[in-house]
């Protein structure tokens, strides 16, 4: 039995994602800008597409 997605809130608008460092291994990584707290966070392949599914 497959229950129903839950509902996510919206990304918040003012976050962005910019091209980062590449990571140990060599697979491509991101940098997520939090402008309003000043926070930056490194994601690889796999978060970044949960965020393109967001």
């Amino acid at each position: 039995m497959l229950l129903p997605a839950a509902a996510l809130p919206a990304l918040r608008s003012d976050l962005r994602l910019h091209p980062g460092p590449r990571r140990a291994d060599g697979a491509p990584g991101w940098t997520l800008e939090d402008p309003g707290r000043f926070r930056f966070f490194r994601l690889g392949w796999l978060e970044v597409e949960c965020l393109a599914e967001w």
